[in-house]
């Protein structure tokens, strides 16, 4: 008889000729959105493991990308320096993932009673566009504060809601906002945002630059978030985090504030899950049997795989691959 044992673990390897190394102050930086294993509950709670199949990015004054590619927009380096954010992305056919972490040691304000002007407090701004010939008109503009001045979690959506030819400007009606699950919760200076939105929402504003229907791994994304920040005795500023403001390359052909051009972003690169199931066949012998195989003792403690990790570092490292980081977790 044979019984099955499954190893789950976050194999961050990636090949060197699948994902190019890229250094933290390209241009060109990638983050890599890995695809949903865990399911998320948008409630405003890191629950357990749900987050842990994504990267993260984090946003802080040693940011190297931000300070070559982004800008304060109000303040200064010196504004943000007791401020930490951290995004986890990912994705699935159906969804796109989005987590925001907020720690600060500074007394925040909460202005808005919406989120269709999140720079007014504490809110964000989180930009993304389909990555094939990138254009203003294709800009999908999510916005949202943790906490507005009812107390409650809000969302809001800029974009051209009515064809290029229309305005520019934030929306949280039900036809543009009706489908995202989200919500916040902030506590003391610190907050958890959490937000579902369905790709067919975002496809509704790419389709004429070729987005197709369905996700897939390889699929490109241009982004950008920009994080605002008020504080107690009025002070005011805000992190951009790839806009390429003051930048000779900066591209604005069709608008004056590269931040409001896709091809100005960072890119976003949808890449396979990095939990991966091994599965550890272990054979008993059945009662009556006159042969069998003996059965390999499954371990009692967390696998390690210590001397077996040893030797794939080597080869990785020998064959121009990127070890990230690993975690092993054995499921009984």
């Amino acid at each position: 008889m044979k019984k099955i044992s499954f190893f789950i673990i976050l194999a961050l390897i990636f090949s060197a000729f699948a994902i190019p190394a890229i250094s933290a102050a390209d241009p060109d930086d990638t983050y890599l959105a890995a695809k949903l294993y865990y399911p998320v509950k948008a409630d405003g709670k890191i629950d357990g493991n749900e987050w842990d199949d994504a990267y993260e990015l984090v946003l802080t004054t040693e940011n190297e990308v931000m300070n070559a590619f982004g800008r304060y927009q109000g303040g200064d380096p010196d504004f943000f320096k007791n401020t930490k954010v951290t995004y986890k992305i990912k994705w699935d056919e159906n969804n796109l993932y989005i987590l925001e972490i907020r720690e600060d040691t500074d007394a925040w304000v909460f202005e808005p009673d919406n989120a269709t002007a999140p720079w007014r407090g504490n809110g964000t701004l989180f930009f993304i566009s389909y990555d094939n010939n990138p254009k203003w008109a294709n800009a999908y503009e999510v916005f949202w504060t943790a906490k507005a001045g009812d107390g409650k979690a809000k969302v809001a959506l800029r974009a051209f809601h009515n064809g290029r030819d229309g305005s520019f400007e934030g929306s949280d009606d039900a036809e543009w906002i009706g489908n995202w699950q989200f919500a916040g919760i902030v506590t003391g200076t610190n907050s958890v945002f959490e937000i579902i939105i369905p790709w067919t929402d975002i496809q509704k504003f790419n389709t004429d630059i070729g987005m197709p229907s369905t996700m897939k791994i390889g699929e490109k994304f241009k982004f950008t978030p920009i994080v605002p920040k008020h504080k107690e005795d009025g002070s005011t500023g805000q992190m951009n985090y790839h806009d390429k403001y003051d930048r000779p390359d900066a591209v604005t052909d069709e608008n004056s504030n590269p931040g409001e051009l896709p091809v100005n972003w960072a890119n976003l690169l949808l890449v396979d899950s990095i939990v991966q199931i091994i599965i550890e066949e272990e054979y008993v012998e059945e009662a009556g049997a006159t042969t069998s195989t003996p059965a390999a003792q499954a371990p009692t403690s967390p696998v390690t795989f210590d001397n077996t990790m040893i030797i794939i570092a080597i080869i990785i490292f020998a064959t121009g691959a990127v070890v990230i980081t690993r975690r092993s977790i054995k499921l009984k």
